[in-house]
């Protein structure tokens, strides 16, 4: 079983990738991708995230809805953070896909936790309001640094992680997002007035706090 949950989720990393590549080279989509050191990166990135979960799964570390769950999201995420750092936009395609499979996942969630239904809207729904809020309040106070795109998708993380996991990614994405853009800036690659893109430090942030949660 294993191998098919496996198998199930490199078929959408690979299409994800595909939509990945036409989205950046402004091309149709296609199943055949050119792979460049970029996507070599991604590549291994996902293959080494897929193994490690795995690996969680086949020692019952976590159980299967929580491997679909957390997988999925984690995928998305780091395509979407290369797509972010590459073209300093968010798809909203791959987010309204990510919204239909949390609605998907929530169903199975409370099927499966019939007698929680209370404590898994107010986890998800108290972590869904605190993304909106906070990332609000950065929105006005930063004059806009925060794209709406940002906000969105820390809001759809919010539903898949609940309130305190994100929580602790909000604030370890931001700690990064601060390193990465003094370290572009001292190397003048950017200025401190320049855009920076912020997914790639929540895709960081995320995959950093789930390896905490379920393997230390």
């Amino acid at each position: 079983m294993i191998v098919i949950y496996g198998l199930v989720m490199l078929v959408m990393a690979y299409l994800l990738y595909c939509f990945m590549d036409s989205y950046i080279n402004e091309s149709p989509f296609q199943f055949i991708v050119k792979f460049d050191l970029l996507k070599i990166v991604l590549s291994v990135l996902i293959l080494l995230w897929i193994c490690i979960f795995s690996i969680g799964l086949h020692n019952s570390i976590f159980d299967t809805f929580t491997y679909f769950k957390y997988s999925i999201v984690v995928v998305f995420v780091l395509v979407i953070a290369f797509i972010d750092a590459k073209t300093y936009t968010i798809p909203l395609v791959l987010l309204y896909v990510l919204i239909g499979l949390r609605i998907i996942l929530i169903l199975f969630e409370i099927l499966l936790n019939s007698s929680m239904i209370m404590d898994i809207f107010q986890l998800y729904g108290f972590g869904i309001l605190f993304a909106l809020g906070i990332s609000g309040i950065v929105y006005f106070i930063s004059k806009k640094g925060l794209g709406e795109g940002d906000i969105i998708l820390i809001t759809i993380i919010a539903s898949y992680v609940g309130l305190y996991n994100i929580m602790a990614i909000y604030f370890l994405s931001s700690v990064l997002m601060l390193i990465i853009a003094l370290f572009l800036v001292i190397i003048k690659k950017n200025k401190m007035k320049d855009v920076f893109p912020m997914v790639p430090a929540i895709a960081i942030a995320l995959i950093v706090n789930t390896l905490i949660i379920y393997f230390l």
